[in-house]
């Protein structure tokens, strides 16, 4: 049992840059061979969760992460607790729920008074998207930069998402520079394997694109981005990008489209639980209509 589970764990972590069903049939496999009173229980949940968040299992995902949590708080393992939470702040974002700030900030305030470390680097990334996400530029450039220099200082790989959101926020506020920012991160993301975080690139990035360069070429980056999603498995990202994919077609004129694609979209969204792609597929529909 020892050995299946950690091999079906490797396995999954291999495959889940490219093929998320795969990792998450690998990581139920091993949960399955992992007791709940294991002590590698709370460590399979949390990497069960990331595969079914990218599958756009939220609900699921939230359960997982949090009984994951319960068990590090359990055992005092104050960093996994604290990567644990990053990770549900995460999920948390993503359906809409503003505590996801709260998780953010017990994460930093846990891992603050350790030895610096990958998680750290990743928390302060997850504030930067946090802050992004709040239009409070300056304070996410902040955190992203942060991230940016530990992962410098630790030796760890230049975080990808930390670039991106720097990247995005430095665009919003009028500096094409962050452009090239966002594109360099998307390269880093997808050489580093880091398929979620490319998939949420490609996502900001049209964003952005749209802001700089116009609905047309931002709609062709969504159409990128999904075939990207799509040939992973991200179901997660995939339907992100195609209800932001609406508000271009209709920028476009292309109303008839937008209004064809916005129910389905919407019925994967309420699905899902996904409660920032609904209100986007939605308000198309009611701003069209």
């Amino acid at each position: 049992e020892a050995a299946s589970r950690h091999y079906l764990a490797l396995a999954g972590e291999r495959a889940l840059p490219i093929d998320v069903a795969s990792a998450e049939a690998s990581f139920a496999r091993a949960l399955e061979l992992t007791p709940a009173d294991h002590s590698e229980r709370a460590g399979m949940l949390e990497l069960w969760a990331q595969a079914a968040q990218q599958q756009g299992r939220l609900p699921e995902a939230r359960a997982a992460l949090e009984e994951a949590l319960a068990l590090c708080r359990e055992a005092g393992a104050t960093v996994a607790a604290a990567r644990t939470l990053t990770t549900l702040s995460s999920v948390l974002r993503n359906v809409g729920d503003p505590h996801s700030r709260d998780l953010v900030a017990e994460a930093l305030t846990l891992l603050e008074a350790e030895e610096p470390g990958p998680e750290l680097v990743s928390a302060y990334a997850e504030l930067a998207g946090i802050r992004a996400v709040d239009s409070d530029y300056a304070e996410a450039i902040a955190a992203a930069e942060r991230a940016l220099q530990l992962a410098a200082g630790l030796g760890v790989p230049e975080p990808a998402r930390a670039l991106g959101y720097r990247g995005s926020c430095r665009a919003f506020l009028g500096d094409a520079q962050g452009l090239a920012d966002m594109r360099r991160a998307l390269a880093l993301a997808v050489e580093q394997g880091m398929g979620r975080d490319a998939a949420v690139l490609h996502n900001n990035l049209a964003l952005v694109v749209w802001q700089h360069e116009g609905p047309p070429a931002a709609l062709e980056l969504c159409d990128d981005g999904i075939d990207f999603c799509e040939r992973r498995g991200i179901a997660e990202l995939a339907l992100s990008i195609s209800a932001m994919r609406l508000t271009f077609l209709a920028a476009c004129g292309r109303s008839e489209d937008a209004l064809v694609g916005a129910q389905p979209v919407a019925e994967q969204a309420e699905a899902a639980a996904g409660d920032m792609t609904l209100i986007e597929a939605r308000s198309v529909q009611l701003g069209l209509l």
